[in-house]
């Protein structure tokens, strides 16, 4: 507000012009801008990834489980690529989404099948319109099957028994 003096020396206030200028204009364009970008910024996220099982052998059948939630609308995984390369995974997952600003959760399955013995890296990505929306990385061990182990442990001692009563 700003006084402004007439001819007879009385102060008299302007007041300002109610539009784009003032300071409730600002705030509401602020908060649509922080909505678009906040909006932006959540697309296609991965929330967890796990391992099924949770400890793996070599004679499991692996599954790479992947939960995310998407800021736009209905989710649809169009494809997904795995790369094994080594003790290094790659799980890309492709998706197309709605136009609604609507928080939606997704989830994907991927059965990788039977792994050997080891330490392996492993990275999910979630592409949008052959973009990279987020990753997702994490680690996980393979061991031999305890039933195979506890026959060779077992194996041992009855072998040693054999060869002491001369069966070979």
């Amino acid at each position: 507000m700003r006084r402004k003096m007439n001819g007879r020396g009385k102060a008299m206030e302007k007041k300002g012009k109610m539009g784009e200028g003032t300071l409730v204009a600002k705030i509401i364009k602020m908060i649509i801008i922080s909505a678009l970008f906040i909006s932006a910024q959540a697309a296609a996220s991965i929330i967890d990834v796990n391992i099924v099982p949770i400890l793996p052998t070599t004679v499991d059948q692996i599954s790479i489980q992947t939960y995310g939630r998407e800021s736009k609308g209905p989710v649809y995984i169009t494809s997904t690529d795995f790369y094994h390369n080594g003790t290094l995974l790659e799980l890309d997952i492709y998706l197309d989404v709605g136009f609604l600003n609507v928080v939606t959760p997704w989830q994907h399955f991927e059965d990788i099948g039977t792994l050997p013995k080891g330490t392996y890296d492993l990275t999910v990505r979630t592409y949008q319109e052959s973009v990279v929306t987020d990753t997702y990385p994490t680690s996980f061990e393979v061991v031999p099957e305890p039933t195979i182990v506890s026959l060779i442990c077992l194996g041992i001692p009855f072998l040693r028994v054999l060869t002491k009563r001369g069966c070979q």
